[in-house]
């Protein structure tokens, strides 16, 4: 969001570009937030930083902790791409495909 430090980030929502803060989280509406755990926050600060789909590698994690990112990063594709209904689940797919196979 922009107005936090990492400890500070609470939420998520596509609508607002990402992770958010508590105080963001207060002025977004209910139905744009989705939960963000810190485990999971600090594994997308790792993809964000790795630099190569090698380096991603090496990054492990839960299947709990990938169906979280494939919700929060599947949210944010549908909404910053403005995806059709038909083409959402090709996008999944493909997420899901791209997850699964750095772990």
């Amino acid at each position: 969001c922009g107005c936090a430090t990492a400890t500070e980030l609470t939420a998520f929502s596509a609508r607002r570009g990402g992770a958010i803060c508590k105080r963001c989280e207060s002025l977004a509406s209910a139905a744009e937030l989705e939960s963000l755990p810190g485990d999971v926050l600090a594994i997308l600060r790792r993809w964000q930083s790795a630099g190569t789909f090698d380096a991603l590698s090496t990054i492990s994690y839960s299947d709990l902790q990938r169906q979280q990112m494939n919700r929060l990063l599947g949210a944010f594709l549908v909404y910053h791409l403005d995806l059709a209904p038909e083409c959402r689940s090709v996008a999944y797919h493909m997420l899901d495909t791209v997850i699964r196979a750095v772990v």
